[in-house]
């Protein structure tokens, strides 16, 4: 990462562990304890308290797509997460899963569209 970075909210994936191994970054806060990160206190523990950005990673469909569909697609998606080769993976990249159902997803959209919305118009943030 060139350049100098005055603050980031990312997940403590391999690119950036690698960083923080060669001393490029320093993790000051977590949202939650991970085991490879057991040194770093959470927000809360550092006078953040509900300090929240947790990232997410999900699947979408257009809203047309029929229930049946919608209903298979997130199945066959959880059953993918479980295995443990998946699983494995996503611990790897300090990921945790909270699959679950299709209304659940559109409340979480819903929720970061809520919390993002006002500061990205207030940024003068556009939708592409």
């Amino acid at each position: 990462m060139p350049g100098r970075i005055e603050v980031m909210f990312y997940p403590p994936s391999t690119q950036l562990m690698s960083q923080v191994a060669a001393g490029k970054l320093r993790i000051i806060g977590i949202e939650t304890r991970v085991p490879h990160l057991a040194n770093v206190p959470t927000f809360a523990e550092t006078g953040l308290a509900n300090f929240e950005i947790p990232g997410w990673v999900g699947a979408v469909l257009p809203a047309a797509t029929p229930r049946d569909i919608v209903m298979r697609m997130n199945g066959d998606l959880r059953k993918a997460i479980a295995t443990p080769q998946i699983a494995k993976a996503m611990a790897d990249l300090s990921m945790v899963d909270m699959s679950g159902t299709p209304e659940q997803m559109a409340r979480k959209i819903v929720a970061d569209q809520e919390l993002w919305g006002p500061v990205m118009r207030s940024a003068g943030i556009k939708p592409e």
